[in-house]
């Protein structure tokens, strides 16, 4: 920003203590929001409200942001105006408006937190995510292995959403562990983060999800590719090394566990289909929700038609084949969403969120991998957030996870988000803590 206030370092905005009280309040309501994700909506919007309100008592984003691309910061600004548009232009009550764009609000405040976290990280943050990510794969964990037991659901917490939890926090955390045990400093913590890979690893199997599976490997196949285009000699050896147990220890999990063999089947019985060229059956009939989306959004180009009422308007299409075909294959209720991340913003918004969204992941990535071509292998975390927001952005385009998934994987998104382009703008400036 310009000039003002905003621009002061925090500590001449107030008291250094109550600057510090700020800080360290945002920080731990913040990681309280992202653990809270997998235990339903209240604790998470608890903490969500606390972490903002810390944000804004300490005005916290004085002087960061500073090294994001410019193309990012319009994009964003652009849907969010878009939003309030499509609500005006499709307006059936006052609650419906701010229900819907909340759903664009709260990712994007939820990005930006990440983004003041990691530019004003303080001693000892980037631990505190890390435990942050170990508490909330603790929680999904905890659910995968009462799925595979049979003991669950209860409390809501092990079944339908929570599938999806594993399946998000495993595809994300996955390349990140990898790229902490492939830099390793020593046998212990390279064992532990071993450990988890194949943890995260079985949570994105045992989630049933197809692309969560995908998300994952691609995540890792960017680390690994990296680290082999830019690692030497014992680091080379030691992925081909991690590789090996990982893969042997993964094969033995599906080979041990029912659940995990079962859905490990499933998803080659899904690619064959490819055989047939059934793409119903191989996408589950996400092609069937794209075609519906596609139509929709030829309709109302320019406004859309609101956010979060797919569920309602998709029975507008005017593709009498797809509409059969869905209903054929769903006959109790319609798709909750497009299930992809732009056609589900094109749908809400008009054609522009197309090019929004595309501003605003292309920006992302840029800063993914300018951080990793400055800190190279001498940091895990920028080449872990790499493949984790790669895994993300891929699984994103055929499931939706920035927008309509906030209420199963919402949080984990917007953080990892924020907090990449919180590492980029950081590079240069103060080293990783």
């Amino acid at each position: 920003m310009a000039g003002g206030k905003a621009c002061l370092p925090v500590g001449c905005l107030m008291g250094s203590s109550e600057s510090d009280r700020c800080i360290k309040g945002f920080q731990l309501s913040f990681l309280s929001a992202f653990v809270a994700t997998p235990l339903g909506p209240v604790a998470r919007y608890l903490f969500f409200l606390m972490a903002l309100a810390f944000m804004i008592k300490g005005r916290l984003w004085g002087g960061i942001g500073s090294g994001i691309p410019r193309y990012v910061g319009w994009s964003v600004r652009g849907l969010l105006v878009m939003g309030v548009l499509s609500e005006m232009a499709n307006f059936i009550g006052f609650d419906e408006a701010v229900k819907g764009y909340s759903l664009i609000l709260e990712a994007v405040l939820g990005a930006f937190m990440g983004l003041v976290y990691m530019s004003r990280p303080g001693v000892g943050a980037l631990r505190r995510f890390r435990f942050a990510c170990l508490l909330a794969l603790l929680i999904v964990s905890v659910g995968a292995v009462a799925y595979v037991a049979g003991v669950g659901p209860w409390i809501g917490l092990f079944d339908g959403k929570g599938m999806v939890y594993y399946g998000t926090l495993g595809q994300m955390l996955m390349p990140m562990f990898l790229a902490e045990a492939v830099m390793a400093r020593n046998m212990m913590d390279g064992a532990l983060d071993l450990v988890l890979v194949v943890v995260c690893g079985l949570c994105a199997v045992l989630s049933r999800s197809s692309v969560a599976m995908l998300g994952a490997l691609f995540g890792c196949g960017m680390v690994v590719l990296s680290v082999l285009f830019m690692g030497r000699g014992r680091i080379r050896a030691r992925l081909l090394l991690l590789l090996g147990g990982i893969s042997f220890v993964l094969i033995s999990g599906v080979v041990l566990f029912p659940s995990a063999r079962s859905a490990v089947f499933r998803e080659f019985t899904q690619l064959s289909a490819l055989k047939r060229w059934d793409m119903k059956a191989f996408t589950t009939h996400r092609s069937t929700i794209w075609a519906i989306s596609w139509d929709l959004l030829k309709q109302r180009p320019l406004w859309g038609w609101g956010l979060g009422r797919f569920d309602r308007v998709y029975v507008m299409c005017r593709d009498v084949e797809s509409l059969g075909a869905w209903r054929s294959a769903n006959p109790t209720g319609g798709p909750s969403h497009a299930h992809s991340d732009p056609l589900d913003l094109a749908v809400s918004v008009g054609f522009s969120g197309f090019l929004f969204y595309g501003g605003i992941v292309l920006g992302i990535l840029r800063m993914c991998f300018g951080a990793v071509r400055r800190y190279g292998l001498r940091h895990p975390l920028a080449l872990g957030v790499l493949g984790a927001m790669g895994g993300l952005v891929l699984s994103g385009w055929a499931s939706g996870l920035i927008v309509s998934g906030r209420s199963t994987s919402g949080m984990f998104a917007w953080a990892l988000a924020g907090i990449a382009a919180g590492l980029h703008c950081r590079v240069g400036r103060r080293a990783l803590g």
